[in-house]
């Protein structure tokens, strides 16, 4: 006796068989589907994000149904095909040429993490080095298609930052280097009134908007927001800027917040919450092909020391230190001092140090897992939440903090603890 009951997230050909001539059920979304006398069937799934449980006898108690008796099941994996097309634009944004694919001798690959966008990608140019190719090329899109669902998908976007030529072995060979526009942001210095020494006080989605607004002042509105991509946090905080770029003013102010910070291939910043829900369901030995948890005790801190500003009188240093001996005794004592200049308020920075003891004082847990693809991987991204079925450990809704994409698989990096400092603002 078997029973089958599969989330099925992928294109396969299902094909089930039994001999007791019972009238069968099938379910789609969890819809019964009328069924007819047979021996045989076999079901195609046509839909990607299609949820197919069959062979269930009774569909009202259908957690608990009796199964019907099946002699044997098959499944037939349809083997991914995917085409990427690399489009070019020059310094306004406008298109000017494709790359074409025949000249590109490395596999598309780049990573992506939350917090800090979409990192480099790297691609090696068959042209000759004294071509004038990329001169006038100031920015790349990576759009992929495959024969699932996907049809010119954004999968990158960047701006040139390197090209390297090479002649060696009498090869020559070019290559280009992009990088995400975040790393722009660390070339602008984020300025107010015509300083950039002053405080906010506000809720941290307006800050945000203040952020890219006066970058976009001088990069042309590259990057973009809209009513629905940032939410309101429903609560001011107050920061302090000391010549900080609008890099260092965004990492300042996501360091106090239980929220992601994002901007995906088409340059729109995503300021949201943690999703409440699983954004993918992942099967083990199906989808997830490794699975590791190190654990690093050199991250241990035990004894904190948490420096900071009086509230009141602004050039008054307070160091408070607080310590756990079950920690000392287990990892010896280990160190480490806390601080920053953009925040005030004693109970404050209190609480953020006893909570960055609470957090360090075992060691670090983290997951890494690597998913093939059987699974969607394109619409995996940094901030998604994840449940792995299918194996013995707990593993569910931890958020994902880093993609490294390539055409063949991706690899996650869970981020099992949340930032300490959120807690401040979240408890």
């Amino acid at each position: 006796m078997v029973y089958i009951d599969w989330n099925i997230e992928v294109w396969w050909t299902l094909t089930v068989h039994y001999d007791n001539g019972t009238e069968f059920q099938r379910y789609r979304n969890w819809v019964l589907i009328p069924g007819e006398e047979a021996t045989t069937y076999t079901l195609l799934i046509t839909d990607q994000w299609q949820e197919i449980t069959c062979v269930v006898r009774d569909w009202v108690s259908f957690e608990t149904a009796e199964p019907i008796y099946i002699d044997y099941y098959n499944l037939e994996v349809k083997p991914i095909e995917k085409q990427f097309i690399i489009k070019l634009y020059d310094w306004s944004n406008t298109f000017v040429k494709v790359l074409p694919m025949s000249i590109i001798t490395n596999d598309i690959s780049f990573s992506e993490s939350i917090d800090s966008w979409q990192w480099q990608l790297v691609l090696n140019v068959n042209l000759p080095i004294d071509t004038d190719y990329f001169d006038n090329i100031r920015y790349c899109r990576v759009y992929v298609s495959d024969n699932r669902s996907l049809d010119n998908y954004l999968l990158y976007s960047g701006r040139l930052s390197k090209v390297n030529r090479t002649f060696s072995n009498n090869k020559e060979n070019i290559q280009i280097t992009f990088l995400s526009l975040y790393t722009l942001l660390n070339d602008i210095y984020f300025e107010q009134s015509w300083s950039l020494e002053f405080q906010i006080e506000d809720d941290p989605a307006e800050i945000i908007k203040a952020i890219i607004d006066y970058f976009n002042t001088k990069h042309s509105w590259l990057i973009s927001y809209t009513a629905w991509s940032i939410d309101t946090y429903w609560s001011n905080i107050y920061l302090e800027f000391n010549n900080d770029t609008c890099a260092e003013a965004l990492k300042s102010l996501m360091e106090w917040l239980n929220r992601y910070l994002f901007v995906w291939a088409d340059w729109v910043v995503q300021f949201h919450e943690v999703p409440s829900t699983i954004t993918h369901n992942f099967t083990y030995e199906k989808d997830i092909t490794t699975l590791t948890i190190p654990e690093d005790y050199e991250k241990v801190a035990n004894a904190v020391r948490a420096t900071y500003q009086e509230e009141w009188w602004v050039n008054t240093l307070i160091t408070s230190v607080a310590t756990d001996n079950d920690s000392i005794t287990k990892f010896w004592r280990k160190e480490v001092i806390v601080s920053a200049d953009n925040a005030y308020w004693e109970t404050a920075w209190e609480t953020y140090r006893d909570s960055y003891l609470n957090e360090y004082k075992d060691w670090k847990k983290n997951i890494n897992l690597t998913v093939s693809t059987l699974y969607p991987i394109e619409s995996i991204h940094p901030g998604d939440t994840i449940r792995i079925r299918n194996i013995d450990l707990s593993i569910s809704n931890l958020k994902i903090s880093k993609v490294e994409y390539t055409y063949e698989q991706v690899k996650l990096s869970l981020e099992y603890y949340t930032s300490i400092a959120k807690q401040i603002f979240n408890s």
